[in-house]
């Protein structure tokens, strides 16, 4: 847990927001529509509030796929993930990181994180899974 909250204090610049989109068991079919849960929490919220399952039960996210694109000093990064119980080596979750990015000159600086799980009706797309070999 002190890797993730180092990383995501690392991140911050003037506050970084954290976004998750609930997927998977979060979306519900209703008729037609999806219901969406939104989360927002700035960086020490959502340590707060990730932290007593995470480190009794450790928790490791992998990344599966990348895309970047790039226009000047800003960029938007989607990267597919796979989050794992590391207590028990169990797959819980899967999906999309979706990253904004700001060169200051001299490193990049992450603005905002959104995500959203991976789910029926919302597979990750192709291009952002590992080619088989």
């Amino acid at each position: 847990m002190m890797r993730l909250a180092a990383g995501l204090r690392a991140a911050v610049f003037c506050g970084l927001l954290v976004c998750g989109l609930g997927g998977g068991s979060a979306m519900e079919k209703q008729g037609e529509k999806r219901h969406v849960q939104v989360r927002t929490t700035d960086d020490q919220e959502y340590l707060d509030e990730s932290n007593d399952s995470m480190v009794k039960q450790g928790f490791t996210e992998m990344e599966l796929g990348r895309e970047i694109k790039r226009f000047g000093n800003v960029a938007t990064v989607l990267s597919s993930y796979e989050g794992k119980v590391q207590s028990t080596g169990k797959v819980v979750t899967r999906g999309v990181n979706i990253f904004s990015l700001y060169f200051d000159g001299q490193r990049w600086w992450i603005q905002t994180m959104l995500w959203d799980e991976e789910g029926p009706g919302n597979p990750i797309p192709a291009n952002l899974l590992p080619r088989p070999r």
